[in-house]
């Protein structure tokens, strides 16, 4: 086997020194991760980005504000097409209220304080508890208000109350602070479509459904989008199209906000901040180098050891009680094995963890990657390796991350967050915590310079996987990546061989 290290020599500091192998914080069941400290540079920050969105928002919604003509005729293409789709509810629905001064009241006091003041108070409790959250929904609310300018500008169309004077405007009848708070000479009239007013309703309603652990505020935020769809509708305030159109408007600012990464970048840069004393420092160019599954059978195991591989990848299953190790899947109750090109018999003796454990050297440090969904897994896992290796460090990965909790707080195991689609990726987010001090291994088509950056924010350590030539290993490499998984050994025995881009001396995931 190549030696790892020179006697000796200091652990040089990087994203794995101390880190993925680091004291972990423990944290009570299911929380979900202290929030980064607030600064005041950050809120300030906020605080200014927010006031000027608003006042952009409601002075330019003025300024573009179309002709009367034009925005009733325009209400009435959306009245025709309504009815071409037999959608045009809208007068039968109000005849169910006009006659019932509590429903109209009911119905003012849901559109008027259902919006604005929700909103501040999700958004602040966002900032302070649930960061990622908070951004990602920001930056939804700023997309999706900008594109609706646009509409405004270019289709002017007016509400129900204003096209029609069969409708009753019930929050002018009923209630005078709405209309005072928002002077008709200040805003746009005509700015019903695509109804904002229930569109970014619905995006705080599933940032509350989805960050809350309390079940009240989770039903509120299932209810709150549903009881303002009504609300905009019944109060005559928009037609059933303008509330469809802001919808489809706010997931798409969501969905942006959610994946591109430059989006994600400029949440995560205000959400965490390395730390001054005591965070490892950058690697400085030099590469963590993992054996893509070579730990699946005893040759390529040692091939791997031999190469000097810093890691070794082995492929973990449950089955029939045993932790098994193979790349191949179950079919089930059926005794068979399979992969693309590949079918096996499953009731034959295969290899098993703590197989893979005696037959390494102690000094290998495996990366067990959890495969499938059995929840026993993760314990097998610990069980096997406690009683084969104890007190030896070793790596789990998984693209199934529930898997993963059983080893959050164990001081001998690192954990990586496989990260394969863009779905994935914009998932990741709101999970990781860099307390935590996990890795992230993550699939090289999904990886930009932007991305990298944005992870290294959250994770001690960006994997990239699968390296399996030197263009792609270039490609990485400038994304400032801190490790690569590769299925070439002669790769990997060249790399280590080359210095400048092998692992740093007494590598800090050496066995002691």
């Amino acid at each position: 086997m190549a030696p790892r290290g020179e006697a000796g020599g200091g652990v040089v500091e990087g994203p794995v020194a101390g880190g993925l192998f680091g004291p972990a914080r423990r944290r009570p069941p299911g929380d979900r991760g202290t929030p980064a400290a607030v600064t005041f540079r950050g809120l300030a920050w906020e605080v200014l980005i927010i006031t000027a969105a608003v006042v952009a928002y409601f002075g330019v919604r003025g300024l573009t504000e179309g002709s009367d003509a034009v925005a009733v005729a325009n209400a009435q293409r959306i009245v025709d097409f309504e009815r071409s789709v037999h959608l045009y509810w809208e007068p039968e629905a109000q005849e169910l209220i006009e006659n019932s001064r509590p429903a109209m009241e009911v119905v003012n006091v849901v559109y008027m304080y259902g919006h604005w003041p929700v909103i501040a108070v999700a958004a602040t409790w966002l900032y302070f508890r649930r960061r990622p959250s908070y951004f990602r929904t920001r930056d939804a609310f700023l997309i999706s208000g900008g594109l609706g300018l646009l509409a405004f500008a270019l289709f002017p169309v007016a509400p129900p109350r204003l096209a029609d004077p069969e409708f009753v405007d019930t929050v002018t009848r009923y209630s005078r602070s709405y209309r005072v708070l928002q002077p008709p000479a200040f805003v746009n009239q005509y700015a019903a479509m695509p109804s904002l007013h229930f569109g970014w309703n619905l995006l705080i309603g599933l940032a509350l459904v989805r960050e809350s652990r309390a079940i009240v505020v989770r039903i509120f935020g299932g209810v709150l989008p549903v009881a303002m769809a009504f609300a905009v509708v019944l109060s005559a305030n928009h037609f059933i199209l303008d509330a469809i159109a802001g919808a489809g408007l706010a997931l798409f600012g969501l969905l942006l906000s959610s994946m591109h990464p430059r989006a994600i970048l400029a949440g995560l840069r205000g959400t965490s901040q390395r730390a001054s004393s005591g965070e490892p420092a950058p690697p400085g160019g030099r590469l963590l180098l993992i054996a893509h599954r070579a730990g699946n059978e005893l040759p390529t195991l040692r091939a791997a050891e031999e190469a000097g591989a810093d890691l070794i990848e082995a492929d973990v299953w449950s089955y029939r009680g045993a932790v098994e190790v193979r790349h191949l899947k179950t079919m089930g109750p059926v005794p068979l094995l399979w992969d693309r090109w590949k079918l096996a018999a499953g009731w034959t003796p295969r290899l098993t963890l703590p197989d893979v454990v005696r037959a390494s050297v102690p000094a290998t440090v495996l990366l067990l990657d959890l495969k499938g969904s059995d929840p026993l897994l993760p314990q097998m896992v610990a069980e096997a390796m406690a009683k084969a290796a104890p007190g030896r460090r070793y790596a789990v990965c998984s693209r199934n991350w529930d898997l993963l909790h059983e080893f959050r707080d164990h001081p001998d195991v690192s954990v990586f967050h496989s990260i394969g689609s863009r779905r994935q990726l914009a998932a990741a987010w709101p999970r990781l915590q860099r307390q935590d001090r996990h890795g992230v291994s993550i699939h090289r088509r999904l990886l930009s310079p932007l991305v990298v950056e944005a992870l290294k924010e959250k994770a001690v350590a960006v994997i990239a996987w699968p390296v399996n030539d030197i263009q792609a290993l270039g490609a990485v490499v400038a994304c400032g990546i801190d490790g690569i998984t590769t299925d070439s050994i002669d790769l990997l025995r060249g790399l280590r061989r080359a210095g400048d881009l092998a692992a740093p001396r007494d590598h800090p995931l050496k066995a002691e």
